[in-house]
């Protein structure tokens, strides 16, 4: 049986791939932001969450894009997960440890310990037009989590039963098919904006409390997180109030995407 990996391992792993992200980024002239849960880490705790066990990140579209192209990993265990991957099951892009692999009750999973590297979209659009773009998207997220979904829902899941009518419907239901329909969604909707007021992440899962004035992006500085260069605003408190409400007390989240174990070698 192969031991489970403990929290700090599985941090020590985080780390490295943040530092060969955050490095490449440095050397490009990319900036690299820090979101959700790692800025909160970064800001309230001045470190990753202490249970936290994956770590948020995000480039302007633009530098999305040229990360994309470009990026090599520097060590030789770590991938990138491109949006046209097949093992990438999430509409953006992942860094994943290749000598790890998770294993979770509730969703599949195809690789281990991994970052996620969002684009941050800027754009102006009417009230409606944004709420109707994030219906559809969370209509296809739920698609998206049957796709990948094992047949069992954790205690707190919603629309179980939708979910496992629509499991029956379509059991061959591609994930990764449905997250690339995401990706594009969110790059056609600020596509073509000349003068954008808004910015945010179009394709996460938390809909309108992940999209800011745009002056949220243009007014942030670099810092130094866990020993490396990235960015975060300097509205970082307006960002964490929309994000989490009540940032300063802290939730504990355990085992939010499975646990974590060393792959057993042939």
């Amino acid at each position: 049986m192969v031991e489970r990996l403990t929290t700090e391992t599985v941090h020590d792993v985080m780390r490295a791939m943040l530092n060969d992200v955050a490095t490449f980024a440095n050397t490009h002239d990319l900036k690299l932001f820090l979101l959700g849960g790692t800025l909160l880490g970064s800001v309230r705790d001045g470190a990753l969450i202490p249970w936290d066990d994956d770590v948020d990140v995000g480039f302007a579209r633009k530098d999305y894009d040229r990360f994309m192209a470009t990026y090599q990993p520097s060590n030789p265990r770590f991938e990138l997960l491109t949006e046209t991957n097949p093992q990438n099951l999430v509409p953006y892009l992942r860094v994943v440890d290749r000598q790890t692999q998770a294993e979770s009750d509730y969703y599949e999973q195809t690789h281990g310990i991994f970052i996620d590297i969002f684009p941050i979209d800027a754009f102006n659009k009417k009230p409606w037009q944004l709420k109707c773009f994030f219906v559809k998207q969370k209509g296809l997220n739920i698609l998206r989590n049957v796709g990948r979904s094992t047949g069992r829902y954790p205690a707190d899941a919603k629309l179980v039963g939708l979910k496992r009518c629509l499991k029956a419907v379509f059991p061959h239901l591609s994930a990764h098919r449905v997250a690339r329909l995401q990706s594009k969604m969110a790059r056609k909707f600020a596509q073509g904006t000349q003068h954008p007021t808004q910015a945010g992440v179009l394709n996460g899962m938390y809909g309108p409390k992940e999209i800011f004035p745009v002056s949220m992006w243009q007014n942030a500085h670099q810092v130094t997180f866990e020993g490396m260069p990235v960015w975060q605003p300097n509205a970082a408190d307006q960002y964490l109030t929309q994000f989490f409400g009540n940032w300063r007390q802290p939730v504990k989240n355990i085992d939010k995407h499975g646990s974590f174990y060393l792959k057993e070698k042939n």
